[in-house]
């Protein structure tokens, strides 16, 4: 909801939250009003993998026992959002398919909204909540995991030819 590029309502309302602290009255206040309020992502980095990739970058991680930090399923975004060090965005190669952002903005619904609960707010639930795993994933074990991701996916859509079919291009902002 926009007028004139402003937001408005609680989207206008942009609380700084940081994994792991105690949330400020105004971002529980929204959680107990069921809204997933916008945050500006404090003491972390936020790793976009849009959702043609998101699901085999996830199931590589567990295959290979790597801890995971929280997880967001962003549905209108067209990607999950892996909260991963500070420091991430710098250090990041440009990648198709996956973008690192520092400072992020991002809506973030309650921590008990979780795939597990079967909750949404908003379009987004938590697959990994933060408070019940790691801070944050390992960006070098996400790069690998998207390599692999990247490689899964080619070979279960080859298109004509035996090439590679194309990939669903992530919806930043």
């Amino acid at each position: 909801m926009t007028s004139g590029g402003a937001l408005t309502g609680w989207e206008g309302r942009v609380e700084p939250w940081q994994p792991g602290a105690e949330p400020r009255p105004g971002l529980l206040r929204a959680w107990r009003a069921g809204r997933a309020p916008f945050v500006r992502v404090r003491g972390v980095e936020v790793l976009r993998i849009s959702d043609a990739l998101s699901a085999d970058v996830i199931a590589v991680l567990r295959e290979r026992g790597i801890p995971r930090g929280p997880v967001l399923v962003n549905i209108p975004r067209g990607c999950v959002e892996v909260l991963v060090p500070l420091g991430s965005a710098a250090a990041w190669m440009t990648r198709p398919h996956a973008k690192c952002v520092e400072s992020a903005l991002m809506r973030c619904p309650a921590l008990d909204v979780t795939h597990a609960s079967g909750l949404w707010v908003a379009g987004r639930t938590w697959e990994t909540p933060p408070g019940a795993s790691p801070v944050t994933t390992s960006v070098d074990a996400l790069a690998e995991a998207l390599f692999v991701a990247v490689a899964r996916h080619a070979a279960r859509h080859d298109g004509p030819g035996g090439k590679p079919g194309p990939i669903k291009e992530v919806r930043y902002r």
